[in-house]
């Protein structure tokens, strides 16, 4: 139904009916229509032919038709408005105003109304002319189908991506050499890079932690090679924060004939989830840990089938049943429990968290039944609902409740048996009667309705506490009313009677009434406590405070004496000559000693003062409210006259004496035990004095030993922080005018005091166990000096001083064998060790052998000090040495005393006889180092050669000294 060309104006005459007499045009429209008709029939979509002037159609197909829902004969004829083809007018408008400007319509979205809804379209329409009538060939395909596809994939597009988005799922691809060449957002945000990113060309190397790049590798090459698949969880390094987080990647080869076109996968942010599953792992081991420790036997079963799933070893040791026997049995099958008590059991079992526990009889493979407390709730394990359980043996405790209950029940007997008195109380008036027993218990003979105040049932105090007991009782009506009060009695003149009592009746306005109790006799009970509290602070001997009682008494009196600014003294009291009484008329006859001497003291002391016996024949005595020490003395005079008077014992007289020592707090400023055992040292001083009589605590003295006891720990410090050092001293040949070793002598850098010399610590360290320790730091120092000097091209021999408790250690030698292995490049010869010659006389054979070892080991030996000692010949060819060191003394005085100089001589001539070297210390003059050198002591130190100094110091003197002239002639 193509537009048939125009009609000319004057047609010729129609032919003969039917086609063989048509002309040529008609016969070329005829066929023109029916080529139309034939393709609008086949087309899918609504086609047809209408007027443009009214809408009116020619002809429509059968997909109009079927579209519409109208007959072809209903359509032909008639307009699109008249049909309500349109879902709106505009919509025809649109389509004729393109016609009009553009001479058709191509593919123009337009919505009509088919069938009650709307359809939208794309309308295609070209203009034609119709038996002179401009029409349109029109053609809309419905693309409400597509649409609603489009909308779907890109809603499926959308929800795709925000999936991702959400799992941190990224899509990748590489090309042929496996190098990612793009990805989607999610990769982005999985690698921490910003939107729209590209992949790094060296993806592996810029994003891939080092651990895993090689397995990465390894699965892209084999993808690309052999097509083969690969999934690797790895650590990624987050382009943002340089952060390791763990990915999941997947990738596949692309192939075609065989080999691979390219490789492409997803990526996923598994990082959170990884955490998790080892937390999940943690939480696993720690459940396992924690199921298999406890002590509760614990299990859990499948719900379905109640067979075991696990057992704790806690239930295997109940049961004696093995996991691996349990495993998939019932509880009912291994014979623990019965039907009934598995019912019973899972009849309590929580599923909504709430646990309540149930009392069951389980029946063990040995061994008699047990009562158990059976707790039991559902958890999921997997798929798996299963019931986790606990267990409580509680047998012993039934049987402990069970003898409860028979206890309870004899006691219920005996109370109803006991003797308690009844009594009723009318609170607003206070009034009270009681029962017969009641007023006996009272110890009066009254008529049972008779009435008598309630303050005055008891003892004349307790009135006020009734009240305040009852008053309290109204506040809090839940707790009873419970006071124990007194009456006229035989303990101390008294009774005691405890009240137990209940408030039974209130007035309207909530005041109480009347209140009912029962009153009972406890003073037995209360005669027992005060006994056993006496006990607990006196002495059962001479009913004197003992120790307890005296500790308290103390501290309070020490708090008096600081608030009064007055002494208090405290005293230590030991009986002289107790011992041989006691041996010779028996513990009896010593006992009863004992007792005399605390009534003595007791009558000897003020009323304010305190006695205590602290065991034996040994005594405290306090003494406060002192205003000098005059005072403390004068009463310890008075209790040793006391103690000194003659005793009767078996008819003989006895006597006995005291030694006493105290102090005086607070010039004695110490806490309660130091100032009893300053008051003990005291007493002992007296004792050593010669006993019977008394001696005051040296607190200075304590003071100055506490000051010695901290300078020696600043000693320690000292040592330990590098504080000493060893300084030389240079020993010369006076004729030869050259240096021929050095002493190494300690001293101090202290950081406050300065340099101090051995005066100022020495005697610290003497007797102390620092003198092993010091000694040990002078043999090492000075083995490094030794080395030191070799260095400097000055290599002399460097004398040490070793004390006498150092010295005789066992092990001395051992130790400076062990040092010298340590120095290696300080020679063994250039060591000498320096000892006193008392040192070298106490235990002399044991000195002999340490110094042999000594002299084996390469040192030489050096006796100081000699003839400042009593030796004798006989011992000193006993000892290995070396040198003899004349005393600085002799050297000082020889001089003057003849004694000295005579000395002098005989040492020098020893030390000849015995092939020793000699050496004098103490040269302080030139004088004396020229007389020295006519008796043929060419060997010298002291201070007029040179000081003690320190190595550097030293070098520099040694390069510059020279013996005076007279020395050398």
């Amino acid at each position: 139904m193509l537009s048939p060309p125009a009609r000319p104006e004057n047609p010729a005459p129609a032919p003969a009916v039917g086609t063989d007499g048509l002309g040529a045009d008609a016969r070329a429209l005829v066929a023109s229509e029916a080529k139309f008709g034939a393709i609008s029939m086949l087309l899918p979509d609504p086609s047809g032919i209408s007027r443009v002037s009214d809408g009116r159609y020619i002809d429509v197909n059968a997909a109009f038709c079927a579209m519409f829902g109208m007959g072809r004969e209903a359509v032909i004829g008639r307009t699109s408005t008249e049909l309500g083809i349109w879902a709106t007018p505009h919509e025809r408008e649109r389509l004729l105003a393109a016609l009009a400007t553009e001479g058709r319509a191509e593919r123009l979205a337009l919505t009509v109304r088919a069938r009650g809804q709307e359809v939208l379209g794309l309308m295609s329409a070209r203009p034609l002319q119709v038996d002179g009538e401009a029409c349109m060939v029109f053609v809309f395909h419905d693309v409400t189908q597509e649409r609603r596809v489009h909308d779907d994939l890109v809603a499926a597009h959308a929800l795709l991506t925000q999936a991702g988005h959400m799992a941190g799922l990224g899509a990748w691809e590489s090309d042929a050499a496996g190098t990612v060449r793009q990805w989607s957002e999610s990769c982005n945000a999985v690698h921490g890079l910003p939107p729209g990113s590209q992949p790094p060309a060296a993806y592996i190397e810029q994003c891939v932690a080092p651990a895993h790049r090689a397995a990465l590798r390894a699965a892209a090459r084999a993808c690309l090679r052999d097509g083969r698949p690969w999934t690797l969880d790895l650590q990624i390094v987050r382009g943002d924060t340089g952060a390791l987080r763990w990915m999941r990647a997947h990738g596949e080869a692309v192939r075609e004939g065989g080999r691979t076109l390219h490789m492409r996968g997803v990526m996923q942010d598994i990082d959170a989830a990884h955490h998790a599953e080892e937390a999940l792992r943690e939480s696993q081991q720690r459940f396992r840990l924690v199921f298999e420790m406890l002590p509760y036997p614990m299990g859990m079963t499948r719900c379905d089938t109640g067979g075991y799933i696990d057992v704790n070893p806690a239930w295997e040791a109940m049961t004696g049943i093995s996991r691996a026997q349990a495993f998939g049995r019932t509880v009912v099958e291994l014979g623990l429990y019965t039907d009934e008590e598995r019912r019973r059991a899972l009849a309590h079992a929580s599923t909504d968290g709430a646990v309540t526990p149930v009392e069951c009889v389980l029946t063990p493979r040995h061994g008699g039944a047990l009562t158990v407390q059976q707790s039991t709730r559902k958890i999921t394990l997997g798929e798996t609902e299963c019931w986790l359980f606990a267990l409580h043996d509680i047998t012993d405790r039934k049987r402990a409740e069970d003898d409860v209950r028979k206890r309870e029940a004899v006691l219920s007997l005996t109370l109803e048996a006991a003797s308690v008195g009844r009594w009723d109380c009318h609170i607003p008036s206070g009034l009270v009667t009681g029962d017969a027993r009641w007023h006996q218990m009272r110890g009066v003979e009254q008529r049972v309705d008779e009435a008598v105040p309630f303050d005055q049932v008891a003892g004349a105090k307790d009135g006020p506490r009734i009240y305040a007991e009852l008053r309290r009782h109204a506040r809090q009506p839940d707790s009873s009313f419970d006071l124990v009060t007194t009456v006229p009695g035989a303990y101390e003149n008294q009774r005691w009677m405890r009240n137990l009592g209940k408030i039974v009746d209130w007035a309207p306005d909530g005041k109480p009434l009347r209140i009912l109790g029962v009153t009972i006799d406890v003073t037995g009970q209360r005669e027992q406590e005060m006994l056993l509290q006496h006990l607990a602070h006196y002495d059962a001997l001479t009913n004197l405070p003992n120790r307890v009682l005296m500790a308290q008494r103390l501290t309070d009196a020490m708090a008096q004496a600081h608030a009064s600014e007055q002494l208090l003294g405290v005293a230590y009291l030991d009986l002289d000559g107790f011992k041989p009484v006691n041996d010779r008329f028996g513990h009896d006859a010593g006992d009863r000693l004992l007792r005399a001497v605390a009534e003595r003291l007791t009558a000897a002391l003020r009323p304010q003062d305190c006695v205590a016996r602290l065991g034996g024949d040994e005594f405290a005595i306090l003494l406060p409210d002192l205003a000098a020490s005059e005072d403390a003395q004068s009463a310890l005079e008075r209790l040793m006259c006391s103690i000194a008077a003659p005793y009767t014992l078996e008819g003989e007289p006895v006597a006995v004496t005291a030694s006493i020592g105290y102090t005086l707090y607070p010039r004695d400023d110490a806490d309660a035990d130091t100032l009893l055992r300053h008051a003990d040292q005291a007493m002992y001083a007296a004792k050593q004095a010669g006993r019977n009589r008394f001696q005051e605590f040296d607190a200075a003295q304590e003071r100055a030993q506490r000051d010695t006891h901290a300078q020696v720990v600043q000693v320690r410090e000292a040592l330990a922080a590098g504080q000493f050092e060893l300084y030389l001293q240079p020993k010369v040949d006076m004729r030869l005018g050259t240096i021929v070793g050095v002493e190494a002598l300690a001293r101090w850098n202290h950081p406050e005091r300065g340099v101090l010399s051995p005066a100022a610590f020495l005697h610290l360290i003497e007797g102390t166990d620092l003198d092993t320790q010091f000694g040990t730091w002078v043999v090492q120092s000075g083995l490094a000096l030794v080395e030191r000097l070799a260095q400097s091209g000055t290599a002399l021999p460097v004398s040490i001083n070793i004390s006498a408790p150092h010295l005789q250690q066992p092990d001395f030698a051992r130790c400076i064998g062990e040092q010298l292995a340590a120095h290696p490049r300080s020679p063994a010869h250039l060591l000498d060790i320096e000892i006193t010659e008392t040192a070298a006389l106490l235990q002399i054979d044991t000195v002999a052998q340490t110094l042999r070892a000594l002299r084996g080991l390469g040192l030489t030996i050096s006796l100081d000090d000699f003839g400042t000692g009593y030796s004798s010949l006989t011992y000193l060819r006993r000892l290995p040495l070396n040198t003899l060191k004349i005393d600085q003394s002799f050297v000082s005085g020889m001089m003057d005393e003849a004694g000295d100089l005579a000395i002098v001589q005989g040492v020098i001539g020893l030390a000849r006889s015995f092939g020793y070297r000699v050496i004098a210390e103490g040269v302080e003059t030139e004088d004396q180092g020229q007389m020295l050198l006519q008796m043929g002591c060419a060997q010298a130190q002291g201070y007029f050669i040179a000081r003690p100094m320190p190595l550097a110091k030293y070098l520099e003197w040694a390069a510059d000294w020279q013996a005076p002239e007279a020395w050398k002639h």
